[in-house]
């Protein structure tokens, strides 16, 4: 209750504040584990396609009776204010909004719809005025709905079920960077992290999916913006730097083949290829010699041969003779041509 003692009129005013957290803030749909129970029919599954709900007011509603000094209820048209404060007493208001209310037999309601972006978990106070008058004291405390304190700051969501989702986003946003789902950021100078997921059992600890085609991960550095990684939605890999290549799918260990080189029954043991073709082998004109076929442009890339031999020293060395093709070569150390395994890496 708040009463004054004002000349020539007195007011007395009762107001109840109802403040769901949270609801108002959000143009996405948030459904913590502790939150809400299930609708009705179950979870929506994470590719359901989900009917667009309407976005919740950015106001919040307020409840009061106006009475005068004798506790006699007022009727008629008043101009009351509503303010929100940090203190309870002194201070700067954070935010006013001043609504004509309809008083009848001293009851009335009014929405606060200013001041939504001040409810941020903190403590805050409403101030209310009527008409002229100075502001009434004491400030009220405005206190959360209960379920709305797991969105205060520091607050633990969590599902103690077997199943379900601790937390769920959604939002049909657009827009890049301004129109996030969830947007995550630590302040902190020196050492803080703004993302930290830990799981303790056999599955993935973060999973990404995009049906469309964007990207699965991007990373930004303090360079002004330039991603300097990504996964591509193949799972390829593109990096700035030393390490960057800037040829679609392609990872960065291109290919490798482990070969038995010779004049005659040149043979392939193991190989892979992440860029694309088939690897293939020719026998060469001469003892120690073969003709590899990578099956991609590889005479602008790096490669690295080494002479596989289970006694003794070995040599091996190829050059590029096409786009494709690279002419191997192995030998003992004094360069006497000596068939055998040659292992080649291209980068």
């Amino acid at each position: 209750m708040f009463r004054k003692n004002i000349p020539h009129k007195s007011w007395m005013i009762g107001v109840v504040v109802l403040v769901i957290l949270g609801l108002a803030l959000f143009v996405s749909v948030i459904r913590p584990g502790l939150a809400q129970e299930p609708q009705p029919g179950g979870e929506v599954g994470i590719n359901e396609e989900l009917v667009s709900p309407s976005i919740a007011p950015a106001s919040f509603p307020i409840q009061g009776k106006l009475t005068d000094a004798s506790g006699r209820p007022l009727n008629g048209n008043y101009s009351i204010q509503f303010s929100l404060y940090y203190g309870s007493a002194g201070g700067t208001a954070l935010c006013s909004d001043t609504n004509t209310v309809v008083v009848t037999n001293g009851l009335f309601n009014a929405y606060i719809d200013n001041c939504s972006p001040q409810f941020n978990g903190q403590m805050l106070y409403l101030g209310i005025k009527v008409g002229t008058d100075p502001e009434m004291t004491p400030r009220q405390v405005i206190y959360p709905v209960p379920y709305a304190l797991s969105l205060r700051p520091g607050a633990v969501i969590s599902n103690p079920e077997a199943s379900g989702h601790g937390l769920e986003v959604w939002s049909k946003a657009a827009g890049g960077l301004s129109g996030t789902a969830l947007w995550v950021r630590n302040t902190s100078t020196s050492d803080g992290i703004a993302l930290w997921a830990h799981a303790e059992g056999s599955d993935a600890t973060i999973i990404a999916s995009n049906n469309g085609s964007g990207a699965l991960f991007k990373g930004f550095g303090n360079d002004g913006g330039e991603h300097e990684f990504i996964v591509n939605n193949d799972g390829s890999l593109w990096a700035k730097g030393d390490v960057s290549q800037s040829r679609e799918n392609d990872g960065l260990v291109k290919a490798a083949a482990d070969v038995n080189c010779d004049s005659t029954g040149s043979s392939i043991t193991r190989s892979f290829n992440n860029v694309g073709g088939t690897i293939t082998i020719a026998n060469g004109s001469n003892e120690g010699e073969c003709q590899i076929d990578f099956g991609f442009k590889i005479s602008d890339r790096y490669w690295i041969t080494n002479a596989v031999s289970s006694g003794g020293t070995r040599m091996a060395t190829c050059s590029s003779v096409s786009d494709s093709v690279l002419y191997c070569y192995r030998s003992d150390m004094n360069g006497n041509p000596l068939g055998g395994v040659i292992m080649i890496l291209v980068y």
